[in-house]
């Protein structure tokens, strides 16, 4: 069968007639995905192609556009604070040029972020659920925001991670601990309960489709549960409270999520004295 089914939606397809019973799981996915973005896409819904010059020319703009905009922006701010503090202190020494740098550096911390946070209004505005063409408008918006997180990043926002995603649009509860390695994204379909903590793990409703789609489904995690490193917490998935994912594993297999797992959860552990660091 899996020879002459080679595709998930045939397989799933004879199962359903093997049981006799569609498959819960797979109808619900296909109840939240009604809302679907055809309006650029052909008659016969056949996938769009990659080559078209729209494609090319957005795929290309965060590689030769706002990459080297980036270095030149950080470079002439370093030039004009290093001309500034030298024209104040009469002096050109290396002290000068090292205030320099990290003023840069410090500035460069605060805009970026920043930036990410206008750019993501602007050109998304607020992730919906849905069902969307590959190569589409809304593909197109969703790739440029995921590349403008990748080259700008967190800067300050480290420290603050859930103030970070709150203010792009995530529901985050209170006293939420998020480790800076764990990926987030599609910010508006996430509701975080209170107490939730997150170690190196994958959050994100974004999930592949056939016929040239992708899906975007709410993530919602209840208070007090935790995400252990590398596990996948998948669109649609729903963790009750207390909910203690695992090392290593994913929202397909909240069956293994046991309270032991707490204790491999690194952002719930005590820190160490800061000299240790």
């Amino acid at each position: 069968d899996l020879f002459t089914m080679g595709t998930i939606e045939g397989i799933a397809a004879h199962l359903d007639t093997k049981t006799g019973e569609p498959d819960s799981e797979n109808a619900a996915v296909q109840a939240s995905s009604i809302s679907i973005d055809l309006e650029d896409g052909p008659a016969d819904g056949a996938p769009l192609s990659n080559t078209r010059p729209l494609v090319l020319l957005v795929q290309a703009l965060p590689f030769f556009v706002v990459q080297p905009l980036l270095r030149v922006a950080q470079w002439l701010l370093f030039v004009n604070i290093f001309i500034y503090i030298s024209s104040l202190s009469g002096s050109r020494s290396a002290h000068v040029f090292v205030i320099a740098l990290f003023s840069t550096s410090f500035i460069m911390n605060v805009m970026r972020p920043l930036l990410f946070i206008a750019a993501k209004w602007c050109i998304i505005g607020r992730y919906t659920d849905g069902r969307y063409m590959i190569f589409g408008k809304g593909y197109l918006r969703w790739w440029m925001v995921n590349q403008l997180q990748e080259l700008l990043g967190a800067g300050i926002f480290e420290s603050n991670l859930p103030l970070y995603y709150r203010l792009l649009g995530a529901k985050i509860g209170a006293g939420v601990k998020i480790s800076k390695d764990t990926k987030v994204s599609e910010f508006d379909l996430l509701f975080i309960g209170s107490d939730v903590a997150m170690d190196s793990a994958t959050v994100r409703p974004f999930a592949m489709d056939t016929r040239g789609c992708f899906t975007l489904r709410k993530i919602q995690i209840g208070e007090g549960s935790c995400v252990c490193a590398k596990s996948v917490i998948a669109g649609g998935a729903t963790l009750l409270e207390g909910t203690c994912v695992g090392p290593l594993s994913s929202s397909h297999e909240l069956c293994d999520a046991r309270p032991e797992n707490r204790k491999n959860c690194r952002p719930l552990r005590a820190l160490p004295p800061l000299w240790l660091k």
